[in-house]
């Protein structure tokens, strides 16, 4: 019986600017009983098909505040990573040079 288009589109400052980034379409049906209540079905070929478009403007957001967001978090953890490795490997050297020394006074 009809259709709905929403496009979803960003438009931008300047002249002719602007883009379509999705288009879905939704038809609408009407149910067998109705249909046959109204003969549409007998007159299927001639019938009209209504089409509504509907544009939706998507919210223009900065992404690159994330990506700086996303980065500091990202070299944080790698450095929180590389001294809890070397904290590890120093307490290991601790432990080795504290039993060779144990070792060594004993004889």
């Amino acid at each position: 019986k009809s259709i709905i288009v929403q496009i979803l589109y960003t438009k931008t400052m300047s002249v002719g600017g602007g883009e379509i980034h999705n288009v879905m379409s939704y038809p609408l049906y009407i149910s067998a009983y109705t249909a046959d209540k109204e003969h549409v079905l007998q007159h299927a070929d001639h019938a009209d098909v209504d089409v509504t478009y509907v544009w939706m403007e998507e919210v223009d957001l900065d992404t690159r505040g994330g990506f700086v967001v996303m980065m500091v978090v990202t070299v944080f953890v790698c450095c929180f990573v590389f001294w809890g490795a070397c904290a590890a490997a120093e307490e290991e050297e601790t432990e080795e040079e504290e039993k060779e020394y144990k070792e060594s006074s004993s004889d």
